[in-house]
């Protein structure tokens, strides 16, 4: 009987000491872009918050020059990547992950997006859903308006293009495997 009670004692602190060898997550990286005005600098962010890192939140933000948020994703962290949430170099992962937003083919123009198909077609393509009309879509595809792509889930992504109309991110398509 009292194995069970050095047991009971000893396995609360064993688990909290667990927990407190698991990697902390404070990343931020900011860098200037120019998505809504080509003469105009504004600036992307990564933030991915939290302890233990696989219970951070992610957010990714754009502002314009005058510090303006103009567009915004938040969302838990873990989901986007691949990795056991207890692995100990998990920081290292969400670190490779915020500098990933800032890679050249996250950033296009709207006059580089896919022909026009139907849902399902346009979705065995590209592996995209689009979110927007067709006459939407056939519309933009002659202008050479900025979209940005990034993750939001390990397997699942998001494009927006900021709309120079309507001065608002609008997003276009969700894919995914």
């Amino acid at each position: 009987m009292n194995k069970y009670i050095a047991l009971l004692i000893v396995l609360p602190f064993a688990s909290t000491s667990y927990a407190n060898e698991l990697p902390s997550c404070d990343i931020e990286i900011e860098k200037p872009i120019f998505i809504s005005n080509k003469h105009a600098e504004d600036t992307l962010s990564v933030h991915i918050k939290g302890e233990p890192c696989h219970k951070a939140d992610l957010e990714i933000l754009i502002k314009d020059v005058n510090d303006k948020e103009i567009y915004q994703y938040r969302a838990p962290f873990k989901p986007h990547i691949a990795v056991q949430w207890d692995d100990k170099d998990l920081n290292k992962f969400a670190k490779q992950f915020a500098q990933e937003a800032f890679k050249e083919y996250r950033f296009g123009h709207t006059n580089k997006l896919p022909e026009w198909m139907p849902k399902e077609e346009y979705y065995e393509e590209n592996y995209q859903e689009l979110e927007v009309s067709k006459e939407y879509y056939l519309s933009i595809l002659s202008k050479s308006w900025q979209t940005f792509s990034h993750m939001t889930h390990y397997e699942g992504w998001q494009i927006i293009a900021f709309d120079q109309n309507s001065n608002k991110f609008v997003l276009i398509s969700k894919g995914g495997l």
